[in-house]
């Protein structure tokens, strides 16, 4: 093997960028496995925490209750600047935040919306 070819570096790239999001999960996830304790930032839209984060929080805080939770409020192009910057460690829109390259993004749940 000489080398990769462009494409082929490009793959190493983003692999790249993988594997260190991976160990930085890893890392959190050590933290607080060994730990209840400790600071946790989310940024979302008013509508995620206005109407899906309320129970979410009630038991997170029930569960982890020496864990400092912070919760960012703003639109989706905000959340997702809040994330990259490393002002949140989580991110939760609905719209945007996913286009971004940067970002690793996992779907929570569907929303559906009908007109009546």
């Amino acid at each position: 093997l000489v080398g990769l070819t462009e494409p082929g570096q490009h793959v190493y790239k983003r692999i790249s960028e993988v594997i260190r999001e991976i160990k930085s999960i890893k890392q959190v996830s050590d933290e607080f496995s060994h730990s209840n304790a400790g600071e946790l930032t989310i940024a979302t839209t008013h509508t995620q925490a206005r109407y899906k984060l309320p129970s979410v929080v009630q038991a997170f805080m029930a569960k982890y209750p020496d864990v400092k939770l912070n919760i960012h409020q703003g639109n989706p192009t905000q959340v997702t600047d809040q994330v990259v910057k490393g002002e949140a460690d989580i991110g939760i829109a609905t719209e945007s935040i996913s286009q971004n390259e940067k970002l690793f993004c996992l779907p929570c749940y569907t929303w559906n919306r009908c007109l009546v």
